[in-house]
């Protein structure tokens, strides 16, 4: 997937940046997070309204890891070089 939403700089010790699109293909909304070393994942489906809550928190990794990573209705997948967000 070409992601085209916007990255937006978080302060957390293990995500440097965090952003959130609609894919028309797959309808769905897909939260894409670059991590400290670089790489990239796609979690779908991930609702506007839910990847807002992450700039309400004071612990964004806290937040993504208990609302993201460990929610068992959330997929992910590794996004390749050649589609990475600048």
């Amino acid at each position: 997937m070409k992601f085209t939403g916007k990255m937006y700089s978080i302060f957390s010790g293990n995500i440097n940046r965090i952003g959130w699109e609609y894919d028309q293909e797959t309808k769905q909304g897909v939260l894409r997070a670059e991590f400290k070393n670089q790489i990239q994942y796609d979690y779908f489906p991930v609702s506007k309204e839910k990847f807002s809550e992450i700039f309400q928190e004071e612990s964004k990794g806290t937040w993504f890891d208990l609302e993201i990573k460990k929610n068992p209705s959330i997929s992910y997948e590794k996004v390749d070089d050649e589609d990475k967000s600048l």
